[in-house]
């Protein structure tokens, strides 16, 4: 209730002036649909991007997965995260059991998870840093080096977690003995779970080259989207504020990150509106573009989404039941010389005395 408070604030805010809200309105009148349409397909183009992400991931840790189911399951992370409170963990959680069913062991399933999300933030990283970049050569003010200082923070970090895995063990130990020391707790059979889980790490090979790869794909997921945002604003007929796009679009994309409102939904449309009027675009039609791009981005995903989750769970549970089905099968058949019920078979029965066998006896199971 908090989030969606904050959310029609910002709206207030944004649409307070009846002049911009009917200049938007009228621009979404006059709607050019073949960049609308442009802007989806670039939209699409960001969600395959995240898609190869985790296929390389996954690629490293020895699963081969198509492109196909990957795809579907990133469309349904992607409305289950900007849908349903705390929706980023259970994506993850959704995003894990995939994984698993389609041959990632727990250890294998859990790195690529993490390591999405921690390629997703490199790629935001980046993002920011042209951003500041274009803003700067604009003739912005900044106070740069604590924004300079944290991304190259994010950037070592995150090429730790993805690369040195015996560091990051060493610095699980080290925390685990530190707060055991503390608290006692965890308990001593926790540290034998753990080397398990750092030598399957160990053969997870991803490399720099491979990480290169990575960060490329998540950097590509950003700008497509960032497209998506460009292109909303020609199908409007509105110049794009070239200044403030990458800015707007990285402040808004870190509001979306902020567990506020599901999707950072009126946060996001906020930033970008102010950010974007700040560096010269027009009121009107900025409002105009925002909400076609959130409508591409945000709105029109979510059923996609979710009726790719659908067709998930409806697959799964199809095959469960068919593997339960052929266990099942397995376990009744007759063994040799007797019958399902492990009585011997009674006269005039196949294989029952007075009848020669047809063919060679089945094995159960």
């Amino acid at each position: 209730m908090v989030g969606i408070g904050l959310a029609a604030a910002v709206f207030a805010v944004l649409l307070g002036d009846s002049s911009e809200l009917s200049g938007a309105s009228a621009r979404l009148v006059r709607l050019d649909w073949r960049w609308v349409v442009v802007a989806g397909a670039v939209e699409v183009l960001s969600l395959a991007s995240f898609t190869r992400v985790q296929q390389v991931l996954l690629g490293a840790a020895g699963v081969r997965v198509r492109a196909e189911p990957l795809f579907a399951i990133t469309l349904a992370t992607n409305s289950i995260a900007n849908s349903l409170p705390a929706g980023p963990a259970v994506a993850g959680v959704f995003r894990y059991r995939q994984y698993r069913r389609r041959g990632a062991d727990d250890v294998a399933a859990g790195w690529v998870v993490v390591a999405g999300l921690v390629a997703a933030a490199t790629g935001l990283a980046l993002f920011a840093v042209g951003g500041i970049a274009s803003a700067t050569v604009a003739g912005a003010t900044f106070r740069l080096a604590g924004a300079v200082v944290t991304i190259a923070a994010v950037l070592v970090l995150a090429g730790i977690v993805l690369t040195q895995h015996d560091l990051v063990a060493w610095i699980l130990r080290s925390a685990t003995r530190g707060a055991r020391r503390l608290t006692g707790h965890p308990r001593p059979g926790f540290e034998v779970r753990l080397e398990r889980v750092v030598e399957r790490l160990r053969t997870v090979q991803l490399g720099w080259r491979r990480t290169g790869v990575v960060v490329g794909w998540a950097v590509a997921t950003w700008a497509f989207d960032c497209a998506c945002l460009a292109f909303a604003f020609v199908s409007v007929r509105a110049p794009i504020p070239w200044r403030g796009l990458l800015l707007a679009y990285g402040l808004a994309q870190l509001a979306a990150a902020l567990p506020v409102t599901p999707g950072g939904l009126g946060l996001v449309e906020g930033s970008l509106a102010a950010v974007l009027i700040a560096y010269g675009g027009l009121p009107a039609p900025t409002v105009a573009a925002v909400l076609i791009y959130r409508i591409v981005s945000f709105w029109l995903a979510l059923p996609v989404g979710w009726a790719s989750w659908a067709l998930i769970v409806h697959r799964g549970r199809r095959t469960d039941r068919e593997v339960a089905e052929t266990t099942e099968k397995g376990r009744v058949q007759p063994s040799p010389g007797g019958t399902a019920d492990g009585h011997a078979p009674e006269a005039g029965q196949p294989g029952g005395p007075g009848q020669a066998l047809t063919a060679p006896p089945t094995v159960s199971g």
